[in-house]
């Protein structure tokens, strides 16, 4: 849980998935849906603008957003969504996720988009950290009574 984020985009890669604020809500549903995945960054020129994640979608749906793609998407993006840095670590990032309830986090380093993270791809490295973990003490149980 102290492994600072840059091993984890590492691992999982750099390709962040980007829209811009004027484009419409449906197609940012589209092009998320054909990526399978469930957050876009927003980008205004080379800037975090937002996040727009399935959860904002459906959010607007239920306040009565009457077109997908009449609406833009910086009208229902996360306007301020939490960025870190590559060097926060796993178990910050997982803090601040719960804190701010929401499943992905920019990363971002000198003001330069450089990767995201999901729950999922923390509780992956987090799960596999740890199944390191047992199976090097259970490799030292073993040694140590042979």
């Amino acid at each position: 849980m102290k492994s600072p984020l840059q091993n984890v985009i590492r691992s999982k890669g750099t390709v962040v998935h980007t829209i811009n604020p004027e484009a419409s809500v449906g197609a940012a549903v589209r092009h998320m849906a054909r990526l399978n995945v469930g957050s876009v960054v927003v980008m205004n020129g080379g800037a975090v603008a937002g996040l727009l994640s399935e959860r904002q979608v459906i959010a607007g749906l239920a306040r009565g957003m009457d077109s997908l793609d009449r609406t833009a998407v910086r009208d229902l993006m996360d306007p301020t969504p939490p960025l870190v840095a590559p060097n926060t670590s796993v178990g910050i990032a997982m803090s601040l996720m719960t804190e701010r309830f929401t499943r992905h986090l920019p990363v971002v380093d000198r003001g330069e988009l450089v990767g995201i993270v999901s729950i999922g791809d923390l509780t992956r490295w987090v799960t596999r950290s740890l199944q390191g973990e047992v199976e090097a003490l259970q490799s030292y149980i073993v040694g140590a009574y042979q």
